[in-house]
């Protein structure tokens, strides 16, 4: 924490099966040194959406502003949620006043989800961004190579505003969802191979690997 700037904005991962008060306990860290995490919110490690709002009301005493809301990964989720929409359109979001919301996006597809399901989930939840007036960004994937992550940002725009248009009309889309780049750390390049095979980003290890 020492080394960052005030006011940085630093992800706080909470995965499946991880230790709850390990990522409350760094958010609280980060938020006293006047700092902007945001917490993760993995659908699939909630029990229930009484489990979800327990955590939103932590988050929101120690100071977190901003949620990343994803399903988790996980093949077994641990009670009835298994998917950020079913978060999302609980109304917590708004019951608790976070101020932006981020989504994972995954711009070179994801292994166990078709690309047509990953753009009908972005639709949904742009949907549910306009419809709320909530600001969304969809975060990405790590990559390695621009193109396919500016190819994806295009036909993603396009088929947001073809879709919202069709479904709430031209005069009630307001503000579209941003997109915040996801940029790989230093690693290891066999590290980085690794993880991004994990994660399906196909044509970045491509460019990587050259």
């Amino acid at each position: 924490v020492q080394f960052l700037e005030k006011g940085t904005t630093v992800n706080v991962t909470y995965l499946v099966g991880a230790d709850i008060e390990e990522s409350i306990g760094i958010c609280s860290r980060l938020a006293d040194a006047d700092m902007n995490p945001v917490a993760h919110v993995p659908s699939r490690a909630f029990g229930s959406l009484v489990e979800v709002e327990e955590y939103f009301v932590r988050l929101r005493d120690i100071g977190v502003n901003e949620i990343l809301v994803l399903g988790g990964g996980s093949d077994q989720p641990k009670g009835n949620l298994h998917e950020s929409m079913q978060i999302l359109e609980s109304g917590l979001i708004q019951k608790h006043g976070f101020s932006k919301v981020r989504v994972a996006a995954h711009p070179e597809g994801h292994p166990d989800i078709s690309n047509k399901d990953l753009r009908r989930a972005i639709l949904k939840k742009a949907e549910w961004a306009c419809a709320t007036g909530t600001p969304l960004y969809f975060e990405t994937q790590f990559c390695f190579d621009s193109r396919p992550i500016l190819n994806w940002e295009k036909a993603t725009r396009t088929a947001i505003v073809e879709h919202l248009e069709r479904t709430m009309g031209k005069n009630d889309i307001g503000t579209l969802p941003s997109v915040r780049l996801g940029i790989a750390g230093p690693a290891r390049i066999s590290s980085l191979i690794k993880f991004g095979a994990m994660s399906g980003v196909g044509n970045s290890l491509s460019f990587l690997t050259k």
